[in-house]
C-alpha cells in the first residue's frame, strides 16, 4: 500500500534551476478509472526546462503558474488500480503516454490522435512526473515486459514514438534512403538516426551544433557529421551524396536549418519538421518547392499506434536510447543546470 505523502518537486517561483524545490505533499488521489504508479524514472525534457525559466507553458502564451510539479513522461510500477481497471495489474511495469488521446473525437477515429481535440497529459493539465508517485487514467499508460530498464522505457517512448511518426509514417521512409537529420545531438534527433538505420537508410548525415560531439554521433550511426557553425549544410549534403543531395531531411530544429534542409533535398525529396527551436518563420524561393517536386509535411508528437510500435522495438532490443545520466530527484536542480550546459548527448534521467 502507498503512503499517504510522498517527496516531490516543485516549481515554486520561475527562475534558474536554483527554484526547484524538494517538498512533501499527499499522495494524489485516484478516480475509479485511475491507476497509482510508483515513478522510477522520470526525464529532464526541454518544456520543463521553459516552463522553470518562465518562458512559455500555459495555453494562453503566459508563463506557466506557479507553483507546479514539472514532468512530463515516466516509468515505474502500478501500486494500486480504480475499481473500474480491468486491463492493468498492480505489479505492472509501465510507461506513460505522451499526450495521451481521448480516443472518441473526430481525429483519434482517423488514427490522427496527436491532433485530439482533447488532448491532454501530466504537466499539462495536471501535476507533472517529479514525484514519487503519480496518478493518470489507465488508458494513458503502456504495459511493458519487466526485463526492460526503467530509464530506457521512460527514455524510448517520446522521443523514439516522435521520430518514428516523422520518419515512418510521414516520410514512408524506404531501406536505402539517404537521410539528413538536423538537431542530431538532441533526443528525437538521436532517436531519428536510430529509426533511419532501423529501416535501411543506406547514409546517415548528422547535423551538429558542437564539433565535440561528432565523434560521438559517428559511433552512434552517423556516416558523416555536418558542424552547422563551419559548413554549408547544403552544400555539405550535396558533396556527401555526390552531388544529388539527400532522399529525406529530418528536421528536429526548424529555423534556418529548415531552409537549408530543403535546398539539401535531391529533386523528388522529402523533408519532416517536427519543432521550431531554431524560429518559426522562415523565408525560401518557392523555386526550392514545386519545380523541384518536394514534398514538407509538419508533425507533432505522436500517436498511441507509433508508442505502441517503439515499445516492442524496446522491449526486443531493436533500439537503444542514449542516455548520458541518471541522477536523483533530489538533484533535479543539479540536473537542469547539465541540461541547459548543452553539453550532454543524450537524455538526464531523474530517479524519485
Amino acid at each position: 500500500m502507498a503512503p499517504t505523502t510522498m517527496q516531490a518537486c516543485y516549481v515554486l517561483e520561475h527562475g534558474d534551476p536554483s527554484v526547484l524545490t524538494m517538498v512533501r505533499v499527499p499522495v494524489p488521489a485516484m478516480t475509479p478509472d485511475d491507476v497509482l504508479v510508483r515513478v522510477r524514472a522520470t526525464p529532464v525534457a526541454r518544456h520543463d526546462v521553459s516552463r522553470r525559466r518562465g518562458d512559455v507553458g500555459a495555453p494562453d502564451g503566459k508563463p506557466f503558474p506557479v507553483p507546479f510539479q514539472p514532468g512530463q513522461n515516466a516509468a515505474g510500477v502500478i501500486v494500486a488500480v480504480g475499481e473500474r481497471v480491468s486491463e492493468i495489474a498492480v505489479g505492472d511495469h509501465v510507461a506513460t503516454m505522451s499526450s495521451p488521446a481521448c480516443g472518441q473525437c473526430w481525429f483519434c477515429r482517423r488514427g490522427e490522435d496527436a491532433f485530439c481535440e482533447s488532448l491532454g497529459g501530466l504537466g499539462r493539465n495536471s501535476q507533472g512526473t517529479y514525484a514519487e508517485y503519480i496518478t493518470c487514467k489507465a488508458t494513458h499508460v503502456l504495459v511493458a515486459r519487466k526485463h526492460v530498464p526503467f530509464e530506457t522505457l521512460v527514455c524510448g517512448i517520446w522521443a523514439y514514438a516522435t521520430a518514428w511518426n516523422m520518419a515512418v509514417r510521414h516520410a514512408d521512409i524506404e531501406p536505402g534512403f539517404s537521410v539528413l537529420v538536423t538537431g542530431a545531438s538532441g533526443s528525437v534527433g538521436l532517436a531519428a538516426m536510430q529509426i533511419a538505420r532501423l529501416r535501411g537508410a543506406s547514409q546517415v548525415l548528422a547535423v551538429t551544433g558542437s564539433a565535440a560531439k561528432a565523434s560521438r554521433l559517428v559511433e552512434l550511426g552517423a556516416d558523416a557529421v555536418i558542424d552547422r557553425h563551419a559548413d554549408d549544410i547544403a552544400a555539405a549534403a550535396r558533396r556527401l551524396t555526390s552531388g544529388r543531395g539527400v532522399d529525406l531531411v529530418l528536421d528536429c530544429v526548424g529555423g534556418d536549418q529548415f531552409v537549408a534542409g530543403l535546398r539539401a533535398l535531391r529533386n523528388g525529396g522529402r523533408l519532416v519538421n517536427i519543432a521550431l527551436l531554431a524560429g518559426g518563420h522562415v523565408s525560401f524561393d518557392l523555386r526550392e518547392l514545386f519545380p523541384r517536386g518536394i514534398s514538407i509535411h509538419g508533425t507533432r508528437g505522436s500517436t498511441r499506434a507509433a508508442q505502441e510500435q517503439v515499445l516492442h522495438l524496446l522491449e526486443d532490443g531493436r533500439i537503444d536510447p542514449v542516455i548520458h545520466a541518471v541522477m536523483p530527484l533530489s538533484q533535479a536542480a543539479d540536473a537542469h543546470r547539465l541540461f541547459e550546459a548543452e553539453a550532454h548527448l543524450g537524455r538526464i534521467v531523474l530517479t524519485p
